[in-house]
Formats: C-alpha cells, structure tokens, sequence
C-alpha cells in the first residue's frame, strides 16, 4: 500500500509501515528528525494532492485547542496569547481535522482526542462516513488485513 503518515517529524509511525513493507512517506511543516528522503516539509493537506494514496494516518495531528483539556484557553488565553489568538488556534485545528477527515483518500485513521463542544460545532461537516475505531493501537492498526 502507498501510506502517507501526515503531521510526523519524527518518522517513527512511517518507519513502522515501512518494516511492513508498505511504500510509506512522512510529512509535516517540520523537517524530518532523523534526515529520511521518504519525508516531505509541506502542509499534509498539500501532499494529498500530489499522489493517489491507499491510506492517510494522521499519527499526531495538533489537538491542543481541540481537546477538553484545551476549552479552559478559549476564555482566559495563557500567558503571551490573547483569546482572539486561541479562538483562531481552534479553527485552525478543526479545518486541519476536518480537511482529513474528508480527504479522497480510501482508508483514513486520525489519532485525535474527544473533542470540546466549541470544536465539535467549528468542524465542517464531516461528509463521508467512516468507521471509527476509539484508540486503536499502531500495533493493531499494522496487523489489519487491506484487501
């Protein structure tokens, strides 16, 4: 299968795709830890567009403004930000998921916390239905049959 692992600079999922003998790459807006070829610094939702892939796994997408430990920010920003700030972090992050989520990709897997209710609402509309699978481990997910 032809896998992207999308927001991962440190290769550590694409590698374990890679053991398997899957054609795997890695990208993220941040270079590769460890100096791979098989890695490219883009925006994920940009390299959808350059190949026809089997999988999209998501292996560590931001979810900091996305998370219910995050909701507390939205009101009362940390020290350095302003709320305006944490409200723009959050759509960010739900047009990231949501832009995934959708992606025309055949088998997507997106690691991502329950998400806050303000996150849940600023999502677009999540057009295709998709089987979730709550936690599932890399160990399990590389042990899936893909017919």
């Amino acid at each position: 299968m032809k896998i992207l692992i999308g927001c991962e600079p440190s290769g550590t999922v694409r590698n374990a795709f890679l053991d398997k003998g899957h054609d795997t790459w890695s990208c993220d807006i941040l270079p590769a830890d460890d100096q791979t070829n098989r890695h490219i610094q883009d925006d994920v939702r940009n390299v959808l567009k350059m190949e026809a892939w089997d999988l999209l796994m998501v292996a560590h997408p931001p979810c900091t403004r996305l998370c219910n430990s995050g909701v507390r920010w939205l009101h009362k920003a940390p020290p350095g930000k302003t709320v305006e700030e944490m409200w723009q972090e959050l759509e960010e992050g739900t047009a990231l998921f949501s832009d995934l989520w959708n992606a025309d990709v055949p088998r997507i897997a997106i690691e991502n916390p329950v998400m806050h209710k303000h996150a849940r609402q600023g999502s677009r509309t999540l057009s295709r239905s998709r089987k979730a699978y709550n936690r599932m481990s890399l160990p399990t997910l590389l042990s899936q049959k893909t017919t």
